[in-house]
């Protein structure tokens, strides 16, 4: 008997309790305990039976008591493992659905009214139409429509001071300045309007000096002479047709 009992350790009971627990799940089951997670046990001392048993119920004398948790304390955290290495580039994604289209916009606002002609009556007298009639303002300048006698001398002019086509108009030469134009005509003038002709690299205004001026003393044509001027005002050499009474 003695022999038997100094056989019986710990670790025997250690892995006798583990082949219980292990063979007998069913009847742990009904005599686990309500709370706590302990599981009691008997351990006869003589035999080395190990039994459970109810929490309230005792082992007698030729048993040990032993209790022990059901489940043990949980472990260290273990340590953080290495990165894993780059996952591969995922395949490119099918395109998107096209979008709806957007709104259409509000009206904008009214822009600012252009530039515009502006007529005027002349009378009886004027000095560009002497038997009256009507003015034309424009961003290229001033024209007339006179009513009356026929125009003595009409002339149409090029920037370079050459006669494209005219009438008693027997010369025409270049004065001094920019923008001096000499005119010769057949018969005296006593009237005269010139305007700057659609084809100008700019618009402008013109005027008309009747005789002509000192700026036309070297050329010998005095009848007339006709100043071009830009639209900022500034003398410039742009092409005009003229009319003379």
């Amino acid at each position: 008997m003695r022999r038997i009992r100094s056989q019986i350790s710990y670790a025997n009971v250690t892995a006798t309790l583990a082949l219980v627990l292990a063979m007998s799940g069913g009847a742990y089951a009904a005599l686990r305990p309500r709370t706590g997670g302990l599981v009691y046990a008997c351990f006869q001392k003589r035999t080395g039976q190990l039994s459970v048993r109810r929490p309230r119920a005792g082992c007698g004398r030729a048993a040990r008591p032993l209790v022990w948790n059901r489940a043990g304390r949980p472990g260290p955290a273990g340590r953080v493992g290495p990165p894993g290495p780059p996952g591969r580039t995922g395949a490119t994604g099918r395109p998107g659905a096209t979008g709806r289209p957007g709104r259409i916009g509000g009206r904008g606002k009214v822009g600012p009214v252009g530039p515009g002609v502006t007529s005027a009556a002349l009378s009886i007298g004027n000095a560009a139409c002497p038997n009256g009639g009507s003015s034309f303002t424009s961003i290229s300048g001033t024209t007339y429509a006179c009513s009356g006698a026929s125009a003595v001398a009409f002339a149409s002019v090029a920037a370079t001071a050459t006669l494209s086509a005219g009438h008693n108009v027997t010369a025409v030469a270049a004065g001094t300045g920019t923008g001096v134009y000499c005119l010769k005509l057949a018969l005296t003038p006593t009237a005269g309007v010139a305007s700057i002709r659609g084809d100008a690299a700019t618009p402008g205004s013109a005027e008309v000096l009747i005789p002509a001026g000192s700026a036309c003393t070297a050329s010998g044509d005095l009848s007339a002479e006709v100043l071009t001027f830009g639209s900022g005002g500034t003398a410039a050499a742009l092409p005009f047709d003229a009319i003379f009474d």
